[in-house]
């Protein structure tokens, strides 16, 4: 019974260490970039849903109204959802401006939070918007230090897991020591 008692111990905080490395039981803020797709940012929280989601958006267009889809989206996500959801318009092909949104986003929330938000907290989901959008977002995901989703069609991808975690290389931080870590 000793040894029922250690194995099943054990077997619990393997399970515990096993949900914290994975993140799925973390805070989640999530950060999308929405273009004229709007599916994809569904379906990037349904995947691990988010305490809250930033969406970012370009202006309107005279071919696409890009900022009145992303607030019916974001009525969707908050009705359905039941997320907090805010709207951050950007250039569409501003890549300084996109970089600035996203880290100024992370550092917002990890300075208001009651919690002690971690890198790896955060997940941009750059399916959507312009490639400028989705190459300064992919920037943005490297310089956070951030987790990075794409999501591929749902039409396309059936039967498949059709959100993808992209691996993002990690920037070496020095600690107050002189080490370097990654």
């Amino acid at each position: 019974s000793d040894f029922f008692g250690l194995y099943s111990y054990f077997l619990y905080n393997m399970i515990n260490i096993y949900t914290y490395h994975t993140k799925k039981n973390c805070i989640m803020i999530q950060i999308a970039l929405v273009g004229e797709t709007s599916i994809v940012v569904e379906e990037g929280i349904k995947k691990n849903v988010p305490e809250k989601l930033f969406i970012l958006h370009t202006k309107n267009e005279s071919k696409f109204k890009f900022e009145d889809k992303a607030k019916i989206l974001k009525e969707k996500i908050e009705l359905e959802y039941k997320i907090p959801t805010k709207l951050k318009k950007v250039g569409a092909f501003d890549m300084d401006n996109i970089i600035n949104t996203i880290l100024g986003i992370i550092m917002k929330e990890k300075e208001e939070s009651k919690k002690s938000l971690q890198r790896n907290d955060f997940a941009i989901n750059i399916t959507g918007g312009t490639k400028a959008m989705v190459a300064a977002a992919s920037t943005a995901a490297y310089l956070a230090g951030s987790r990075l989703y794409y999501v591929l069609n749902p039409e396309q991808a059936r039967g498949t897991d059709i959100v993808l975690e992209l691996p993002v290389p990690s920037i070496p931080r020095n600690d107050n020591r002189g080490n370097t870590t990654k």
